[in-house]
């Protein structure tokens, strides 16, 4: 190995981790002053944890006997660009701090079994990458499942779908909260609502979002006594990174992470969004 490749592939990852771990240090001590110790992550923040995608380079084309073909190679490239702008985006620079935080378990990071329901209706590239370099920031990192006692649901011949039994399940949930909840934000949202009702129940610090309407919402009913009744809070990866101070970092230094295949940061997807994958035709 090279010594650009042993920086990039050995060093460059340690280097990032310390950087922010030492700038976490500080907000880690307000974290324990503060009793702060668990928070819920939405499966939206999940999705946007994937930060990198496998992509085909071209290395253009070169002569194969008297045939001219086109070659190239998958590597792993980041799914935005530098200096990109968005919302998302902005959001997606606090979640290795606060990765960190649960790395080294300051903070914990927690599913539902609601939440991993969600996940089971849908492909699990969504939440840990379609292609076969693709890199999750959440990648190694154990999640405490809360459960939920009146979770169930089940498979075979004449069994209503999985969505169908979610949504069975929660409109015969009877938690005071939540109903008054649904009166307050709409059955539309009865998904969210729970995962928020959960996070009250099990004292997580938040929610942790990246439905932003859904936290515009919550913010247009913020006066609303239910709304305000809550101790737990609704908030973006960039709303607690704000309110706690958390360092931000470009994903992109993320590149080579657990690597152990070609890395190229010359590309990124040109709409700085995550790809969907092509089905075979």
């Amino acid at each position: 190995m090279r010594l650009k490749e042993k920086v990039q592939y050995k060093l460059l990852p340690k280097i990032v981790d310390k950087y922010i771990e030492f700038k976490n240090m500080r907000i880690e001590q307000n974290l324990r002053r503060l009793g702060i110790t668990s928070i819920l992550v939405d499966n939206t923040v999940l999705f946007h944890g994937v930060t990198h995608e496998t992509a085909w380079v071209s290395n253009g084309k070169k002569k194969w006997g008297d045939t001219e073909v086109e070659t190239g190679s998958l590597s792993r490239i980041p799914v935005h660009e530098e200096g990109c702008e968005g919302r998302e985006y902005t959001s997606i620079k606090y979640l290795p701090s606060i990765i960190d935080l649960a790395r080294r378990e300051v903070l914990e990071l927690c599913l539902s079994d609601e939440l991993k329901d969600e996940q089971l209706t849908q492909p699990m590239g969504r939440f840990r990458g379609y292609g076969i370099f693709d890199s999750s920031l959440f990648k190694g990192l154990n999640m405490r499942v809360i459960h939920d006692p009146d979770y169930t649901f089940a498979i075979g011949a004449g069994c209503r779908s999985l969505e169908e039994q979610r949504k069975d399940r929660l409109a015969s949930k009877l938690d005071p909260l939540y109903r008054d909840l649904i009166d307050v934000l709409g059955k539309k949202n009865s998904q969210d609502i729970w995962h928020i009702v959960t996070a009250e129940r099990n004292d997580c610090y938040c929610f942790l979002t990246m439905d932003f309407r859904l936290v515009k919402n919550l913010e247009a009913q913020k006066n609303n006594p239910v709304v305000k009744s809550l101790k737990t809070k609704v908030l973006t990866p960039e709303q607690l990174g704000k309110e706690f101070n958390l360092p931000t970092i470009s994903p992109r230094l993320y590149s080579y992470h657990l690597a152990d295949c070609p890395v190229n940061t010359e590309f990124n997807w040109h709409n700085s969004k995550r790809q969907k994958p092509k089905k075979n035709t």
